[in-house]
């Protein structure tokens, strides 16, 4: 919860690479990182135009047997469309 927290304060301030690299750190010191986790990644790659890590984080949440939700989609389509990968 905390680390969600904290992702999410990254993107709203900006920091979406910050975001991104927390996840990442979740990930590599074993926690299981949850559907806002990732969404708060996805996000953050909407916000940075990172198109590619969007589409990523949602083969690593399939990868996790996490499903995605309206949210997850929503943003990683935001994600192409910015960077007009549609």
């Amino acid at each position: 919860a905390i680390s969600n927290a904290t992702m999410s304060a990254c993107v709203r301030a900006s920091h979406w690479a910050l975001s991104l690299l927390l996840l990442e750190r979740m990930i590599q010191d074993g926690f299981q990182p949850d559907i806002l986790s990732f969404n708060s990644g996805i996000h953050a790659c909407e916000q940075g135009g990172a198109w590619v890590a969007a589409l990523e984080l949602l083969r690593r949440m399939d990868e996790m047997l996490l499903q995605p939700d309206a949210i997850s989609l929503n943003a990683a389509i935001s994600s192409c469309s910015q960077g007009q990968r549609w």
